[in-house]
């Protein structure tokens, strides 16, 4: 996914993010498009692919950063991480929440 080379770029420091990939951004999502993104493994088709069905990852939850694993912090400390330290993009986009 071309779309998604980049991702490890946007973040300021070695980190694991809990989140899933959507397909169709924009229209009805759905796992069938995704898996249909999957199946390429065909560079050309893989872009062709891109173009019609983009794929976003949504992160939703930081599991570990730098040196520390975080899933002994709160959820709300994971968030405030997340937010503070990952810089969305058209590849990755941040979950919303609410408080509470």
């Amino acid at each position: 996914m071309p779309e998604l080379a980049d991702l490890g770029r946007q973040t300021g420091a070695r980190c694991l993010l809990d989140g899933e990939l959507i397909a169709g951004v924009g229209n009805k999502e759905d796992f069938a498009r995704v898996m249909s993104r999957l199946m390429h493994t065909n560079r050309a088709k893989s872009r062709i692919a891109m173009g019609h069905t983009p794929v976003v990852f949504v992160a939703f939850d930081m599991l570990f950063q730098g040196d520390e694993w975080l899933l002994e912090r709160p959820l709300s400390l994971r968030k405030e991480r997340l937010e503070k330290d990952i810089e969305e993009s058209e590849g990755l986009i941040l979950s919303r929440y609410v408080e509470e």
